[in-house]
C-alpha cells in the first residue's frame, strides 16, 4: 500500500469511502459519522488545506483515509495530556473502507499516520474516539494511545487519547 496526499481528483471517491464507512457503522449501532459530519465541504477543505493522506491499494483504490494537522477542538481542553509542552499533530477523520476491515489496514494506516506526525517534528499525537466505537478505540490502545480525557459533541461522547512517539518530555 501507497500512502500519499489525497488529490482533489479523488475527492468522489473519498466521499464513497467515506460513506460507506457512515454505512458499516450504523449497521453495527454505531451513530458517529452521517450526512453533516464529514460532509462533502469538511473533506474538500481537507484536501485544499493538504492535510489529507490516503492509504491506496495495489489496484490504485482509496482504502484509508486520515486528517493530520495541529487543530484541536476547543473541548481538547478537557484532556488531562500526558506532555503538554510536546509538539504534537492531531489525526482526525481516520477511515478504513469496511471492505477491508480485518486486513492490518486500519493498523497500517495508523503506523503511516505516527510516521508522518514524527516527519512534521511531532513528539506526540491526540485524537478523539467515539466512546462507541470500540473497534476503533481497541485498535489505538493497542498501538500505546493513553485515554486522557473525553469530550462530549453533537453525538455524545468521545474519548481523548495520546501517543508519545519521541522526545524527551
Amino acid at each position: 500500500m501507497v500512502f500519499r496526499k489525497a488529490e482533489l481528483s479523488e475527492l468522489e471517491e473519498i466521499i464513497a469511502l467515506f460513506g460507506r464507512a457512515a454505512a458499516d457503522l450504523k449497521s453495527r449501532d454505531i451513530d458517529q459519522w452521517d450526512e453533516h459530519y464529514p460532509n462533502w465541504e469538511i473533506l474538500q477543505g481537507d484536501i485544499h488545506k493538504g492535510e489529507m493522506f490516503v492509504g491506496v491499494d495495489t489496484a490504485g483504490q482509496v482504502v484509508s483515509a486520515f486528517v493530520l494537522n495541529q487543530e484541536a477542538d476547543e473541548a481538547y481542553q478537557n484532556g488531562s495530556w500526558q506532555y503538554p509542552e510536546a509538539v504534537y499533530r492531531v489525526a482526525h477523520r481516520l477511515c478504513v473502507d469496511p471492505r477491508c476491515q480485518g486486513s492490518g489496514i486500519g493498523r497500517e494506516t495508523m503506523l503511516q499516520m505516527e510516521k508522518l506526525a514524527a516527519e512534521y517534528g511531532a513528539q506526540t499525537v491526540r485524537l478523539d474516539v467515539f466512546s462507541q466505537n470500540l473497534r476503533a478505540f481497541h485498535l489505538y490502545e493497542k498501538l500505546g494511545y493513553q485515554t486522557v480525557g473525553f469530550a462530549v459533541w453533537r453525538k455524545g461522547k468521545f474519548f481523548l487519547m495520546e501517543k508519545r512517539l519521541r522526545g524527551d518530555k
